[in-house]
């Protein structure tokens, strides 16, 4: 066997190696950060993004070619936003779908909910049905933490953020990725 060894000169160096350009973080890239996007797109465009970076139990991961599924309460701009977003879309290669979830109705199949600014989160009926399933439980809500969220959406300076509950996470038997973790404006219930 030959070994070919390309060599260049030490003059063609101009300086230390610099690692690849990283992609854009996979929260504050395109839609989230653009200013001329509407902020309920910005929260579909996360919403989505979430989905990336969590692990589900193994008892509720959807069967090969069944959809992840977004449930959407109390944000009717937000499930909009979704229905251009999902076209196409593939999480951990299952496609994406979105429901409509009111009061009441059951959250069997739903992986992601969402918890618009119109729902009292806490001690809303929805609110404990997600917290008792293995459901990634999302809010806009000055106090959706402590009221079992695993992402809350908040506003820093103008900008879409969002803070993280690992306490939230591991009640629901979630895994969140520390790639996202590493982008919250704020993690509370550290392991």
């Amino acid at each position: 066997m030959r070994l070919l060894v390309l060599v260049a000169p030490l003059s063609t160096w101009a300086g230390p190696i610099e690692p690849p350009a990283l992609p854009p973080s996979p929260l504050t890239a395109p839609v989230a950060e653009r200013p001329d996007v509407h902020p309920d797109a910005a929260r579909a465009d996360h919403l989505v993004r979430f989905l990336d970076y969590v692990s589900f139990p193994s008892t509720s991961v959807p069967p090969p070619g069944q959809p992840y599924v977004i449930g959407v309460a109390g944000a009717d701009e937000v499930f909009q936003a979704l229905g251009a977003l999902l076209v196409g879309r593939t999480v951990h290669n299952r496609p994406l779908v979105r429901r409509l979830i009111t009061e009441g109705d059951p959250l069997s199949g739903v992986h992601l909910l969402y918890l618009g600014r119109r729902i009292e989160v806490p001690g809303h009926p929805l609110t404990r049905s997600a917290s008792a399933l293995p459901v990634l439980l999302v809010c806009e809500h000055a106090e959706g933490l402590a009221a079992g969220a695993v992402f809350n959406f908040v506003f820093v300076r103008e900008h879409l953020r969002f803070e993280a509950s690992l306490a939230a996470a591991d009640r629901a038997g979630l895994v969140i990725s520390s790639r996202v973790l590493a982008l919250a404006d704020r993690v509370v219930g550290g392991r």
